[in-house]
């Protein structure tokens, strides 16, 4: 038995910080907000992002397609990572999801009061 159980703290749950990107909000805050709104960023495929003739098909179990021509998608996004002390050298091949998980757990360490 460790002291959490002794204490009686075994099934605390603490929450300290939230912070999330998604389509139409930049921050957690924005999103809570459009969700009480109704607001949906649901947007057809922009056809510079892929190729509808290629990739699309109606049919649900054709191989190697996509059924829908929806999507939720970020758009553009200032992801510099240059505070972070990361050489641009190396922020070069950084991929947008790391730079993305960078930036979010800094906002929820900052919405902890962390930082």
């Amino acid at each position: 038995m460790n002291d959490m159980t002794r204490n009686g703290l075994g099934n605390a749950v603490a929450v300290v910080g939230v912070a999330g990107v998604f389509p139409g909000s930049r921050t957690a805050r924005q999103f809570f907000e459009n969700s009480l709104r109704l607001r949906c960023f649901v947007r057809e495929i922009p056809d510079w992002l892929w190729e509808q003739e290629i990739f699309y098909d109606e049919k649900r179990d054709a191989p190697l397609a996509s059924y829908s021509r929806l999507a939720g998608l970020l758009g553009d996004m200032d992801l510099d990572v240059s505070r972070f002390r990361i050489p641009p050298s190396v922020a070069a091949y950084m991929s947008r999801n790391q730079k993305l998980a960078l930036l979010c757990t800094e906002a929820a360490l900052r919405d902890a009061g962390y930082l």
